[in-house]
């Protein structure tokens, strides 16, 4: 006999995190698509950039979706969380980056009056 996997409720917090911040960043990219200058978008078609956008949140939100379905719920965490991280470690890179520098005198900074 075929062994049931273990279902959960997809809805898990990774889920509505994600969902709650989609829609927000959604919203912003479609607002943004009608009311960018076409005068600075150097031939983008920003409306097809903004359904692109809206794919891979469906796409996402689905991965998401089916890690808690299975009870992978730390997985979601860990999935959801992931980028922010990345971009957390980004920063502090940088400004690490840019001490030395500027204790080594090869990124001399000015003061702009």
């Amino acid at each position: 006999m075929a062994k049931k996997s273990k279902m959960c409720n997809g809805w898990c917090t990774p889920v509505q995190i994600y969902i709650a911040l989609a829609i927000i960043s959604v919203s912003l990219s479609l607002a943004g698509s009608l009311f960018y200058d076409n005068e600075f978008n150097k031939g983008l078609n920003m409306r097809m950039l903004s359904i692109g956008h809206l794919l891979g949140v469906i796409i996402w939100s689905s991965v998401l979706y089916m890690l808690c379905r299975y009870c992978y719920v730390r997985t979601a965490w860990a999935v959801l969380l992931f980028p922010y991280i990345i971009a957390v470690i980004g920063v502090i890179l940088v400004f690490s980056t840019l001490s030395k520098m500027e204790k080594n005198d090869k990124y001399p900074v000015q003061v702009v009056q």
